[in-house]
């Protein structure tokens, strides 16, 4: 009956934590970790947490206090929960505070974070966040401090190099924070809002140096590099074919994931003929509008075939090479 009774406790997590649930099935799931002490598992709270603060809003910072309780109640160990607890003071302590992490929740982040690393002096994830705080209030030499020490213990997070990126950038060394960003994509990311995130840091580092991109056929020339920058032009002043595949950093895309090959075949065995171009969208909302708008683009993938600077085939979601070639051989029999 125990077994039974926590495999449904982690089924409806698995189902909460997916984002595939209303707001109301969240708020009975995270009353019944809160009303029932059996169900305040710390490891089901530090997740609830996690969760939380993946997805914070005014709304959620209520359910984040409760469970904060609930967890130090419950545990011994309370590391895991100071860790979360310094990440949820610092993005609740930007909320609307366009200047910065507000003095006060900072403060707080690094009276968590010295109690977790109190607790487990060797961990180094612990000091990757408790660097980056001092990145946040502007003590860069603090910050690379303690970020240096992260690396020493050994820290896998790819926050660290994420945190070290953006240290670097404060400082004004722009291409030595671009490396950084670009290692912690090639080191691998498994979470998903991590990994997005970080290429959409890493965007604005390989638009002034596309050495610092980091795809593979970018880096060798057969794949152009769009940005919302340079799309207009490139589209404009190209002559000839041209393949513009629109895509998405998500890893959850897997139609994105698909086309991508589809699209890395087409450059590795392209003659020279055709230009290929791939331009990787934002999943959360913040695309380009202008560009999506001008060639009535509802979703990714999509991919867009030019002739000079002409829009003759407009093609949705995921297709073979072949699909792609056939649009190009009726425009050449066409004209």
């Amino acid at each position: 009956m125990v077994v039974m009774k926590w495999m449904s406790i982690l089924i409806m997590f698995a189902v909460f934590i997916s984002g595939k649930t209303t707001f109301a099935q969240s708020d009975e799931f995270i009353q019944k970790i809160l009303s029932n002490p059996d169900n305040q598992n710390i490891v089901t709270i530090v997740d609830s947490v996690k969760w939380l603060n993946n997805h914070s809003s005014q709304r959620n910072r209520g359910y984040a206090d409760a469970l904060f309780k609930a967890g130090f109640k419950k545990t011994g160990n309370q590391a895991p929960l100071l860790y979360q607890l310094t990440r949820y003071h610092i993005i609740y302590g930007f909320g609307s505070n366009s200047s910065g992490l507000r003095s006060e929740s900072a403060a707080l982040a690094l009276k968590s974070i010295r109690k977790a690393i109190a607790l487990e002096p060797d961990n180094g994830d612990l000091y990757t966040l408790y660097g980056h705080i001092f990145s946040l209030t502007g003590q860069y030499g603090k910050a690379e401090e303690l970020l240096n020490k992260a690396e020493r213990l050994g820290s896998k997070s790819p926050w660290l190099k994420l945190n070290q990126g953006y240290l670097y950038e404060k400082l004004g060394k722009a291409s030595v924070a671009g490396r950084f960003i670009k290692l912690a994509i090639e080191e691998g990311i498994d979470e998903r809002r991590v990994l997005v995130y970080a290429w959409q840091q890493l965007e604005r580092f390989y638009e002034s140096d596309p050495g610092l991109d980091a795809d593979p056929l970018v880096l060798s020339g057969k794949i152009n590099r769009l940005t919302r920058k340079n799309f207009s032009g490139r589209v404009r002043n190209n002559k000839g074919y041209h393949v513009v595949e629109i895509t998405s950093y998500d890893p959850w895309c897997m139609p994105c994931i698909d086309l991508n090959k589809a699209i890395d075949n087409l450059a590795i065995n392209n003659p020279g003929d055709i230009t290929i171009s791939r331009l990787s969208e934002n999943p959360y909302g913040n695309q380009d509008k202008k560009i999506m708008e001008k060639y009535n683009i509802t979703g990714v993938p999509s991919t867009l075939i030019f002739y000079d600077d002409k829009l003759i085939s407009k093609l949705t979601g995921v297709m073979p090479v072949s699909r792609i070639e056939n649009s190009i051989k009726a425009h050449q029999t066409g004209k």
